[in-house]
């Protein structure tokens, strides 16, 4: 089974004890959920789109808890989790357009702490500097955006970046 979350709307003020947003799940390339929360600390709200069914979400639900290992609100937990990744992409590929991202050491990664620096002239002598003056930084640039993406979640294990 694939799942995509496409459609995403998210409402930051909105959220409160939730995430706030709308979107919708497709199941092998195919609309099957719209999801939503309205950011108040409910569970999300799921509804299926013809020909998709309620027991078509239960099947999503229980086929998530068992890859998860976790039965609490598998396809919220998913959903959300999707968001944030969408997020953080549009945040990397933003931030990355214009300037250089850079983890000094391995506890900024841990800590969320990032530096910028403009990008200029000469990007190449610019990332060769910061390598230059801070032996241990990962350069976020300086990876596929999938291992950037990675690393800036702190989904990678910090021993192998500096390896």
């Amino acid at each position: 089974m694939k799942l995509e979350l496409k459609n995403i709307s998210y409402y930051e003020r909105g959220s409160e004890e939730t995430p706030c947003y709308d979107a919708t799940v497709y199941i092998n390339g195919k609309k099957a959920i719209d999801v939503s929360n309205n950011g108040q600390g409910g569970c999300d709200r799921q509804y299926p789109i013809e020909p998709f069914t309620y027991k078509d979400i239960e099947k999503v639900n229980n086929y998530l808890a068992e890859k998860s290992g976790d039965d609490f609100e598998p396809l919220d937990t998913w959903c959300q989790r999707e968001l944030f990744i969408n997020q953080d992409k549009k945040l990397l590929k933003r931030t990355m357009k214009k300037n250089i991202m850079v983890f000094v050491n391995k506890e900024d990664i841990a800590n969320g702490r990032y530096y910028l620096f403009k990008i200029q002239n000469n990007v190449m002598s610019l990332m060769a500097y910061i390598k230059d003056k801070y032996p241990q930084s990962i350069i976020l640039n300086d990876m596929s955006f999938d291992e950037a993406l990675k690393t800036f979640r702190n989904e990678v294990s910090i021993w192998k970046l500096l390896t």
